[in-house]
């Protein structure tokens, strides 16, 4: 299983995992099953993209595709929706900044780390609370 998407906050949050090797096609198809299920997008406050457990191998055109699928995704998220990506090798990270001005349409407000605990900082900041850890155990996928 490339790509685990667990629910966190009772459906506030979502944790999208990647295991190695993942690629662009597993975060596309990843994305898929994210656009089926529209009555738990529209909930979301925050979504996680880790992908520390393996490196992200991605083309340029499936970071469009993929920013394609975000957009769409936009239409039904809350407006204000917050984008954390972990992204601790310098492959992934630099795929993370491209997606990441794809992104910009969206009106996400998106960042991108190589560490848990400067993501973390950041997510708890952005989101006006100090309760998020990502260590969170999920609750179940989707």
């Amino acid at each position: 299983m490339p790509v685990e998407i667990i629910h966190l906050d009772n459906g506030r949050g979502l944790l999208v995992k990647g295991y190695a090797p993942l690629s662009g096609n597993d975060k596309i198809k990843a994305n898929e099953t994210l656009l089926r299920s529209p009555d738990e997008l529209a909930k979301l406050r925050y979504l996680v993209i880790d992908t520390e457990s393996g490196e992200f191998h991605c083309s340029t055109e499936e970071v469009r595709i993929i920013s394609a699928q975000d957009k769409q995704i936009a239409k039904i998220a809350p407006p204000d929706l917050v984008v954390v990506v972990l992204a601790p090798s310098d492959v992934d990270f630099g795929m993370a900044r491209m997606w990441q001005v794809f992104a910009e349409e969206t009106g996400w407000q998106t960042a991108v780390f190589r560490s848990c605990a400067s993501a973390g900082k950041w997510l708890n900041e952005a989101l006006g609370e100090n309760s998020y850890s990502l260590a969170s155990q999920g609750e179940g996928s989707m």
